[in-house]
């Protein structure tokens, strides 16, 4: 690597040589290859493509992993998930959106019948990796409690773009869904189906200048791997969070965990 300094008035010869070994390329053109200004298929909160492919990274995603999206939205981090190999799932409680049907995000008007997950993943040529999608209520999810999966990733709706919602107490209406009760409803989903060893991922919202790692919440079968800030609006922010379901010889007893203690500091 060369270094001529100043890029406005480069020198004849580098001021500093720097030598060093290749160990892999950045995968930079994937950003440009996914996005989400070409995409076929998009959603209002589409997560950025730059972020995906940072999340299945962080998920751990390889040749062969089964991967879930309990808030899949348009599919935009488990289209991420399949360029890395994982064979993607995803649930939803907007079936408008899963149908791809309603008003396009692009503002022209409805939905072309090619806006829809499997046009999606064609795009991209990893149509092989789409499972599929369900419309389930995370707060009261579809799956069968014997379904296990090494990854779980996904970008939880709280407020700013899209507004949680869940099922309401008569059928066919939907009503608020508090993120106290939507983080430890996604804790308590990733620990049941998580396999030992495998990754939950996501984005959970805070006050950047009151924000501590201590406050993300936490279970003794979960090992914190990181918490990274990304600022939103002012003192708004966002945690990536990354946990690893520990293995079965690693497991702690938690007959003395409490999910409200746990969850208390998101009010």
């Amino acid at each position: 690597y060369l270094d001529f300094g100043q890029a406005n008035k480069p020198p004849d010869r580098p001021v500093y040589y720097y030598f060093g070994r290749r160990f892999c390329d950045s995968g930079r053109e994937l950003v440009v290859k996914y996005d989400t200004r070409d995409r076929a298929f998009l959603g209002n909160t589409a997560m950025c493509a730059q972020m995906a492919l940072l999340m299945a990274n962080q998920a751990k995603v390889m040749d062969g992993s089964l991967v879930l999206d309990p808030f899949v939205g348009s599919g935009g981090i488990t289209v991420a998930c399949a360029e890395f190999g994982g064979y993607c799932l995803g649930s939803d409680i907007n079936m408008t959106l899963l149908r791809g049907r309603g008003l396009s995000s692009r503002g022209h008007g409805y939905r072309k019948t090619t806006e829809n997950f499997r046009s999606c993943f064609e795009q991209y040529g990893v149509l092989s990796h789409f499972v599929d999608v369900i419309g389930s209520d995370q707060h009261r999810p579809a799956w069968r409690n014997t379904m296990v999966v090494d990854a779980i990733v996904t970008d939880p709706p709280y407020g700013v773009r899209e507004s949680p919602r869940k099922q309401g107490a008569d059928q066919g209406t939907t009503t608020r869904y508090d993120t106290t009760d939507l983080v430890q409803d996604l804790l308590q989903f990733s620990l049941k189906h998580l396999r030992p060893g495998g990754r939950l991922v996501y984005f959970l919202p805070v006050i950047m200048s009151s924000f501590k790692e201590e406050d993300v919440p936490g279970h003794p079968m979960f090992h914190f791997i990181s918490a990274s800030v990304q600022g939103i609006c002012g003192d708004l922010a966002r945690v990536l969070v990354t946990m690893e379901k520990k293995l079965s010889d690693q497991q702690t007893s938690a007959e003395d965990f409490s999910w409200k203690e746990q969850c208390q500091n998101l009010e």
